[in-house]
């Protein structure tokens, strides 16, 4: 979400209109995403469904989603909420196009 932010309110029909190929939510970026900021803390929890309902509406149009979370990180108590939406979780940058890779021989 950082190199190409989903307007947090707007981010359907921008998804729409891009079409990509993958979806990575880096949870560590959310604090420079308007918006997101408090997605999948406690403080508010309407930014949490929000991002449910992107991964959802990303994985019904054939999008691969990935989630970019340290789960050592204690900033985000709903994380472990919402990682069975996501086609992968991994917790380093590193591994982010593996689990692309693997998702496309999956595919």
């Amino acid at each position: 979400m950082r190199n190409r932010q989903l307007r947090y309110d707007g981010y359907d029909l921008e998804l729409m209109q891009l079409r990509p190929a993958h979806l990575v939510v880096e949870t560590a970026a959310f604090a420079d995403c308007f918006g997101w900021q408090h997605a999948l803390t406690l403080n508010d929890p309407s930014a949490t469904t929000e991002l449910a309902a992107l991964v959802r509406k990303a994985r019904a149009v054939g999008i691969n989603c990935v989630l970019l979370h340290d789960s050592t990180d204690q900033r985000f108590p709903l994380a472990s909420r919402i990682t069975g939406l996501f086609h992968h979780v991994v917790a380093d940058a590193e591994d982010v196009l593996a689990a692309l890779d693997r998702s496309a021989l999956e595919a």
